[in-house]
C-alpha cells in the first residue's frame, strides 16, 4: 500500500507523470492531493483504496470510473472538497475485496457525482457505505450486499436499487432522510421501481425507516419494498401509474394525480396502512385515479387510515374494524369491504363484484319525492356531514 499524490502539473489518470510519485495508483493505494495539485482527468478507468481530496482547489473531470477496492474490516474514504470543482462524469464504484465488510465514508461537499454502485463485480463481499453529508447524483445508486446508511442526510438521484444475494444481507437505513427520486423508471431494472428494495429479485434483509421522506417527482414511479416496514412518508407528484409495491406495512403516502395522462396507483401484494398512518390518494378532478391491483385482487388492510378522493376501486379488497370509509363517485368493481367498519359509496357506480358497500345517492327522483309525499314546494337536507345515514324534510309555506 502506497500514497499516489497528485502532482503540481496534474495530467491524465493513466499517466506517471501525474503522480508525484511516478507511478499509477492501483487497488492497494491511497489517492491524495495538496493545496497546489493540479487538475486530474480520469481519462481511463481509475483504481485506490482510497480518495481524499483534502485541501484540493483543482479540477476533477473525464468519463472514466474510479473504483474503491476496500479490505475487510477497514474504513476508507471518498472525499471531495468544497475548494475543488467538478465535472468528471465516470461512475463511483466501491469493491469489497474480502467477504467481511469493509466501510467507505462519503463526503461530496456539495458537488454532484455522475452514478454510484456499490458492489459492481456483483459478489458474495459486504460493503457498508456511509453518507457524511447531503448527496446529489446525477444518476443512479445501486448496492448489493451490506449496509447503506444515510446517517440522516437527504439524497437527490434518479433511483436507488438495493439487493443481496442468498446467504448474505443488505440493510437500508434511511432515518430521518428526505429522498428526492426523479426517475420514472429504474434504468437498472425493466421496472418503474425508481426506490427498489427489491434488485433482480433479491430482497433486502432489514430495512429501517421510521421517519425518511421520499419524494417521487417521476410520472409513473413506484417503491418497492420487498415486504418490510416503511414507517416515513412517501408523496408521488408525477401523475401516471404508481404504486407501493412488494407488500408489507406502509407509512404515509400522499399521491397527488394529474390531468393527464390516466391515473392509477397499484400494489401488487397484500399492504397493511400502518397504524397512525394514513394513505392520500387524490386524483385529479378531471381524471379520476384508480386505486387498483397489478393482476389478481389484491388486499389492503387500514390499520391506519384510508382517504380517497376522485377515485375508481377495480380488484381491491380493503378491511377496516371501525368507523366508516366514504368515498364519492367513481366506480367500484371487485372489491369486498369488511372487517366491522361502514363502507359508504356515494353516488358511486357498482361495476359489480362487490360485497361489504352501501352504494348511495345524494340525488332523489321526483317520483321519490312523491312517494315520500313531498310536494315541488318542500326538499330534503342531508343533516349528517354528507353521510346518507339522516334525512330530514324540508316543508315550505
Amino acid at each position: 500500500m502506497a500514497t499516489r499524490t497528485i502532482s503540481n502539473t496534474g495530467g491524465n489518470w493513466g499517466d506517471t507523470s501525474t503522480w508525484a510519485e511516478g507511478a499509477v495508483p492501483t487497488s492497494s493505494d491511497d489517492v491524495v492531493a495538496t493545496s497546489s495539485s493540479g487538475n486530474l482527468v480520469v481519462n481511463v478507468n481509475g483504481a485506490c483504496n482510497s480518495f481524499n481530496m483534502t485541501n484540493y482547489t483543482g479540477t476533477l473531470s473525464g468519463t472514466g470510473y474510479i473504483r474503491l477496492s476496500i479490505a475487510a474490516s477497514t474504513t476508507k474514504v471518498f472525499k471531495l472538497v468544497a475548494g475543488m470543482t467538478v465535472t468528471w462524469t465516470g461512475e463511483l464504484q466501491v469493491q469489497g475485496l474480502s467477504f467481511t465488510a469493509g466501510t467507505c465514508q462519503l463526503t461530496s461537499a456539495g458537488k454532484t457525482i455522475n452514478s454510484i454502485e456499490v458492489n459492481p463485480l456483483i459478489n458474495n463481499t459486504l460493503i457498508t457505505m456511509e453518507l457524511q453529508d447531503n448527496l446529489t447524483v446525477t444518476n443512479d445508486i445501486t448496492h448489493i450486499n451490506g449496509t447503506f446508511k444515510t446517517n440522516n442526510y437527504n439524497i437527490t438521484c434518479r433511483s436507488m436499487a438495493f439487493g443481496k444475494f442468498t446467504g448474505k444481507s443488505m440493510t437500508l437505513t434511511l432515518g430521518t432522510s428526505t429522498i428526492n427520486l426523479s426517475g420514472s423508471t429504474s434504468p437498472v431494472e425493466a421496472t418503474n421501481y425508481v426506490l427498489d428494495c427489491y434488485f433482480n429479485n433479491l430482497p433486502i434483509s432489514t430495512l429501517s425507516s421510521t421517519t425518511a421522506t421520499i419524494n417521487l417527482s417521476g410520472q409513473g414511479a413506484g417503491c418497492h419494498f420487498a415486504n418490510k416496514t416503511f414507517g416515513g412518508t412517501i408523496n408521488y407528484t408525477g401523475g401516471g401509474t404508481n404504486g407501493y409495491y412488494g407488500g408489507g406495512t406502509s407509512g404515509n403516502i400522499n399521491y397527488t394525480g394529474t390531468a393527464s395522462p390516466a391515473n392509477y396507483f397499484e400494489i401488487d401484494a397484500a399492504t397493511t396502512v400502518g397504524t397512525g398512518k394514513t394513505w392520500n390518494i387524490n386524483g385529479n378532478a378531471s381524471n379520476r385515479v384508480t386505486l387498483r391491483s397489478v393482476s389478481t385482487r389484491k388486499a389492503i388492510t387500514a390499520t391506519g387510515t384510508l382517504s380517497l378522493t376522485n377515485q375508481n376501486i377495480s380488484n381491491i379488497d380493503i378491511t377496516k374494524t371501525s368507523g366508516t370509509l366514504a368515498v364519492t363517485g367513481g366506480t367500484i368493481t371487485n372489491s369486498t369491504a369488511s372487517g366491522g367498519a361502514t363502507f359508504n359509496a356515494i353516488d358511486a357506480i357498482d361495476g359489480g363484484g362487490n360485497s361489504g358497500w352501501n352504494f348511495l345517492s345524494t340525488t332523489l327522483s321526483m317520483s321519490t319525492y312523491s312517494d315520500m309525499g313531498i310536494s315541488e314546494y318542500g326538499g330534503l337536507e342531508v343533516v349528517s356531514g354528507g353521510d346518507i345515514t339522516r334525512i330530514r324534510v324540508i316543508r315550505f309555506r
